[in-house]
């Protein structure tokens, strides 16, 4: 994998979460605008770096903090990125914020605790907000209009 900086794209259910529209094909998902897919940009380097936070609760795979305002996200980077195997699409997209919501401090629904508690309610498993087909098709027909 190069050192290259990746863009961190929200999945479709983030968007949901974040209540955004779904942009025009020719627009990445990464330049959405909204504070919280701008500040996850930032996570790569901040990963390579070794300054991010992880989200302890969720177990099953890697997910780190993103947080901006009154803010909250979840994102992960694909592991399955540093295998040459996996084809472009996963090499040029291992970066998914897959869920987002509101800071409630104390609250059950704040944004971490909601997290929490899917999670457990999912059996200890974060799928659900990993990307679908729906986001690979994007990310196949974005490299097919760059490429």
């Amino acid at each position: 994998m190069s050192g290259e900086a990746k863009p961190v794209r929200p999945t479709r259910a983030c968007m949901a979460d974040l209540e955004l529209r779904v942009p025009p094909i020719t627009e990445p998902l990464c330049n959405h605008g909204h504070d919280l897919i701008a500040e996850a940009q930032r996570l790569p380097e901040a990963h390579a770096a070794g300054g991010v936070e992880r989200v302890v609760t969720l177990k099953d795979r890697v997910w780190f903090k993103v947080k901006t305002g009154r803010w909250r996200g979840a994102a992960t980077r694909l592991p399955e990125a540093d295998h040459s195997d996996v084809g472009p699409q996963v090499c040029a997209a291992p970066w998914w914020i897959g869920a987002a919501g509101y800071r409630r401090e104390g609250d059950p629904a704040d944004f971490y605790a909601a997290l929490t508690a899917a999670v457990e309610r999912e059996g200890g498993s974060s799928d659900k907000w990993l990307p679908t087909d729906w986001d690979w098709k994007n990310v196949r027909i974005q490299l097919e209009l760059i490429g």
